[in-house]
Order: C-alpha cells, then structure tokens, then sequence
C-alpha cells in the first residue's frame, strides 16, 4: 500500500523574497520574484501542487532526496547547497557570519554540527510560523460548559464543550480551554494561556501564553509519606511562568508547604514527572519521561535528554547538558555535560563505556573458538 504525502497548504503564502529575509539568509541560487511559496514540504517528496513549496537540508546525505524541481525552495547552509540539484531555488543561512547562537551543548557533547543542523531548522521554522501562523482564540462559551458565578473570565476567551472551571478561577484575556479541561477552583490563568483537551489543574498559578498539552495534571497532591504509610497533607501551589510548555500526559505535583515552581520560557516534554517541592531554572528543556524527587531544584537553561532521572534534593547548577538515561544522584556544578548512571561528566562516562567493552572482548573471543 503506498501513501501520498498531504501537502498542508499554507494559510498565508509568502513570495520567494519574503523567505529569504525571514529565514535570515541569501539567496545563492533562483531569482528573487514574486514566486508564491505555498506550502513546506518533506524531503524526497516531489508533490503534485503548481504553486511553489520550501524545505530545509542540513545534511549533505539527504541532500539526493532533494527533487530537482524548480518549484521548490530549500533552506540550507552555503556548504551544503554545492550538493543540491541545480533547479531548486536556495536560500543559504550562515550561522557564523549572522552571529546567532547555536547548540553549543550538543557541540560540547561531541555531537559534530549539532549546532548548524539546530541553526538550519530554526531559520526554517522561522519561515514556518509565518506561513502557518498559530491558531487564536475564538471567542465564545459552549453551552455543556460549567463555570462557577464567580470565576472572572477575560475578555476574548474561548471555553469549548465539557469544560468545568471552578470558584474563584482567573482566566486571562485570550485564553483557550478545550474540550474536557478541567480549571479547578482558585486557579490563576494569565493572558493567552493554551490549555489542551482532558487536562486539569489546581491550586495553580500560571504565567502569560503557557501552553498546557493533552491530559497533563498540574496540581495534584504530591507522594509524600508519613511513618505510618499514609499520604501526607500538601498545601503547597505549582506555579508556572510565562511562555512555558507542559507536554502531554505530565505530572507536575503541588508543593507539599512551599511551592512546586517551574520558571519562564521551561519546555516540558510529554510523559514527565515532577514531584513536590521541585524548582527548575528558566530556559530549561526536559525531553520525554524525565522525572525529578521531591525538592530537587534545577538551574537556568539545563536541557535533560530521554529518561533522565533527578533525585530528591539534588541541586544542579546552570548550562548543563544531560544525555538520554542518565542519572543525577548528586549536586551538579555549572556548564557540565553528563551521562550514565551515576551521572559524571561525559568524557568519563565514555572512558567507562570503553572499560565495559573492552573487558567483554577475550570473552567474546573465546565463545567464538568454542573455549
């Protein structure tokens, strides 16, 4: 069975020239016109649409999975649009010579052109947010929704079907709350607030253009235990910042006296777990099924990869980077890359890694002369 990929028509064409001063490159190859770009388009599909489309290449192996077709636009760097075929148009984005910042955490794991690869697709995804700008809020109110007499609604706010928003809740100007949320009393939302289907919140407070994913549970009563295994009462809040991100179905729990607080600008990925207490630095990026114990406190701008566990009470510094399953069992300095478990700085944890292997070697050896 075979499948032809959707092109998405963009809900705001952009010329040729319009891209290249968004995406902040130059045009090297193509005529700078009022060509129409109308859609964005996978590598190595050659689509069916009359209208011009974009793409993005940041490495030279999937520069042959680039179609030879003069609708096309590709974004990429100057080096690697040597490799591409000669009809596309093709905006060059030069990381160095436009002095934006790159992933130097990747780049100080080892991870060779991390950084340009991340450049590349940020001035894509610049192109991008023009083309298929954010959906706003549609001002209304469903009918199966129930709001309490005295929750203050803001101006501009769309409350779809099923949701129930308690006494005394705040929702800002512009807010949107899909089908099922639940704003439990007494929560604070700021202006512009995303909250997605089925996800539900109490004693909360929550910054400016937050965006709270599907199923998330902000709130919730953290596990901590008496001596006798009973839970102990929390009193705490979660109170969240401005333009921060919740990824579906995570747990952020209430602060058992003080609050659980997660800063500016934090993106939570889905499947995460934050207990109580806990405190993460703004910047910061969690990727999926991270979790962190009661009061472990993380610093500005660290980035967790897959599955990165923090214990309870931990402090970590700032700038860290953590790669996937590793383990922080211990405070962490500042500007540090870490892997394994325990957690060490990456070039040990490698030396470990060459250990194990090495010793596993005469052993291999010999299963394979039937010793």
């Amino acid at each position: 069975m075979s499948f032809k990929s959707p092109f998405r028509p963009a809900p705001n064409p952009i010329t040729l020239a319009e891209a290249v001063s968004l995406a902040g490159g130059r045009l090297v190859r193509g005529e700078a016109s009022q060509k129409i770009i109308a859609a964005v388009s996978p590598l190595g599909d050659k689509g069916s649409i009359e209208d011009g489309r974009i793409c993005f290449v940041a490495d030279a192996k999937l520069a042959s999975a680039v179609p030879n077709d003069p609708r096309l636009v590709c974004v990429t760097t100057p080096e690697f649009a040597k490799h591409l075929p000669t009809k596309p148009a093709v905006i060059a984005c030069d990381k160095s010579n436009q002095g934006k910042s790159g992933d130097t955490q990747a780049d100080a794991a080892g991870d060779v052109g991390a950084g340009e690869v991340s450049y590349i697709k940020d001035c894509f995804v610049a192109v991008m947010r023009v083309m298929y700008p954010a959906p706003k809020a549609q001002p209304r109110i469903h009918r199966s929704a129930v709001i309490a007499d005295n929750a203050k609604i803001g101006k501009g706010v769309e409350v779809n079907a099923f949701v129930s928003i308690g006494e005394e809740a705040v929702i800002g100007a512009g807010c949107v709350i899909q089908a099922g949320a639940v704003i439990d009393d007494g929560v604070v939302l700021g202006e512009g607030c995303i909250i997605e289907a089925r996800a539900t919140i109490s004693h909360s407070i929550i910054g400016k253009h937050t965006h709270i994913s599907q199923g998330a549970s902000i709130g919730h009563c953290g596990f901590g235990l008496d001596g006798g295994g009973r839970l102990v009462p929390h009193i705490g809040r979660v109170v969240i910042g401005d333009y921060a991100y919740i990824g579906a179905s995570t747990n952020i729990d209430r602060g058992m006296l003080d609050d659980t607080i997660i800063g500016d600008y934090v993106m939570v990925d889905s499947l995460c777990h934050i207990a109580h207490n806990v405190v993460i630095g703004a910047g910061s990026v969690i990727c999926a099924q991270s979790a962190f114990g009661g009061s472990a406190r993380l610093g500005r701008r660290n980035t967790l990869g897959p599955r990165v566990g923090v214990v309870s009470h931990a402090i970590v510094g700032d700038g860290n980077l953590f790669v996937a399953q590793c383990g922080v069992t211990k405070d962490i300095g500042d500007n540090t890359v870490m892997g394994g478990f325990p957690a060490v700085p990456i070039g040990e944890y490698r030396r470990q890694v060459a250990a194990i292997r090495q010793l596993t070697r005469p052993s291999k050896l010999k299963a394979k002369k039937g010793d």
